[in-house]
């Protein structure tokens, strides 16, 4: 694997966390626009794309993302 490490200057970050139970993977869109709701309901400015991670060792109902 092909990688390289960058220092950044420190960001404020946005996240929603929640549950995905297959097949019903539009928990992940359905996050995502909840979030950039919020963000635009209180007037941040987004610079960045939006990402999600999926943990997918999660024990329980469903794994994170």
């Amino acid at each position: 694997m092909n990688y390289r490490i960058e220092q950044l200057p420190a960001r404020q970050t946005l996240s929603i966390r929640t549950r995905l139970q297959p097949p019903n993977y539009e928990v992940i869109p359905e996050a995502l626009r909840e979030l950039m709701m919020h963000a635009r309901a209180r007037g941040y400015h987004l610079e960045a794309p939006s990402f999600f991670v999926h943990d997918n060792d999660d024990q329980g109902e469903g794994s994170l993302v």
